[in-house]
């Protein structure tokens, strides 16, 4: 009876496989869907869709980086896909979880719990496959990669939280402006007739297609002049590749959405979002600064939260970081942080005299500049990224 028992509570014993290239999305596609269709809905930006359209565009040649897949299997059954990029820089082999600079979440795909058998097996494959350093950025509370990072001892850093609001609770979208603030539907509705004057008000949902991506290209310059009118830098529209990446998405990824607020044939506000599992996440906003006394931004979240609910979503979910306008909308947040897990003695020096050391320097150097240098030297380095 006590040999019963034991082998009842034993845990299945992980076994790892490593796929390299490009051609693992094309060889795992039937197990990625079926693992990313058991998980969170924020793995959507390790879906097998998203992942597809990142690496066309990031993974150009092989100087670019390598395509690392793990493949955890519980009784020769697939239970988890982790897919990583493998970069040289500094003289150090770095990973990250893929769809950096875009991906604003970095999940594993799967139902698989980050036991100690499980974390086990992901670390040896990680030194396997000769790793000095893993940069996981933007894991969520509760994930499997923050259990992971935490059954290791990892600290986190750049702690931030992603608001986000539930849907499904039967209330009507007035009644939830008025739970939010007595106020809100009063200034919205009165922003909007205010609008109105100016020519005819409409909201449109875009899904991917050419009319999406051209929509985008407009959310995107709106977005570099707000970002240069502020000096404020942002990674992914630093990165030239980020462009043509985002653009893709808009027309290609299925779930890609535009909304889209118009007055007579001007665009006056653009948002892109993903609908996946039954929830919205609301990626991009940008408006026309020339319109900003008619608040367009708080116009299109609120056709946004209005639309969420007449489909029926469960939620919607703002990503981080947090902000004044979010907390308008949302009564939650998620804590997303990001970790360093360091291999090797090149990897704990290129944590410490970089990711933690130069890197935050140069930014605190950048934000310490007065405004206007700050926006001359912003505009002259978006400017790069503008579509031809």
């Amino acid at each position: 009876m006590i040999a019963d028992s034991a082998a009842e509570t034993a845990r299945p014993v992980p076994a790892i496989s490593v796929r390299h290239g490009l051609s693992a999305l094309d060889d795992l596609s039937s197990h990625w869907l079926a693992l990313e269709a058991q998980g969170a809905p924020a793995n959507l930006f390790q879906s097998h869709a998203l992942t597809a359209i990142w690496a066309r565009n990031f993974l150009k040649s092989p100087a670019d980086g390598e395509l690392l897949v793990l493949i955890l299997h519980q009784d020769e059954n697939p239970m988890l896909i982790l897919p990583l990029v493998v970069e040289q820089h500094l003289g150090t082999r770095l990973a990250r979880v893929t769809g950096a600079p875009i991906a604003q979440y970095a999940e594993a795909l799967g139902p698989a719990e980050a036991t100690p058998e499980n974390s086990a097996a992901l670390l040896a494959a990680l030194r396997a496959a000769g790793i000095d350093a893993v940069h996981f950025q933007g894991i969520r509370a509760g994930s499997f990669l923050e259990r992971f990072s935490a059954r290791l001892g990892l600290i986190p850093g750049n702690k931030r939280a992603a608001p986000f609001a539930e849907l499904g609770d039967g209330r009507g979208h007035e009644a939830f402006l008025r739970e939010r603030s007595r106020s809100l539907a009063k200034k919205l509705r009165a922003r909007q007739r205010q609008l109105q004057e100016r020519g005819p008000v409409r909201f449109e949902v875009l899904e991917h297609g050419p009319a999406a991506r051209q929509a985008m290209e407009n959310a995107m310059h709106f977005k570099r002049e707000w970002l240069a009118r502020r000096g404020a830098m942002s990674t992914a529209f630093l990165d030239p590749l980020s462009a043509e990446c985002l653009l893709d998405l808009a027309e290609n990824l299925p779930g890609a959405l535009l909304h889209v607020l118009r007055c007579g044939e001007h665009i006056v506000a653009i948002r892109l979002g993903f609908a996946r599992h039954g929830f919205f996440f609301s990626y991009l906003s940008a408006y026309d600064e020339s319109l900003a006394e008619f608040s367009p931004g708080k116009l299109l979240m609120d056709f946004t939260f209005s639309w969420a609910r007449q489909q029926h979503f469960a939620g919607i979910d703002l990503l981080p970081p947090e902000s004044d306008n979010k907390a308008l909308w949302c009564e939650e947040s998620t804590e997303v942080a990001d970790y360093d897990l360091a291999l090797s003695h090149k990897g704990r020096l290129y944590g410490a005299l970089y990711q933690r050391g130069l890197r935050p320097l140069l930014r605190n150097l950048y934000y310490a500049l007065p405004v206007t240098a700050r926006q001359r030297l912003a505009r002259r380095l978006l400017a790069g990224t503008e579509p031809d």
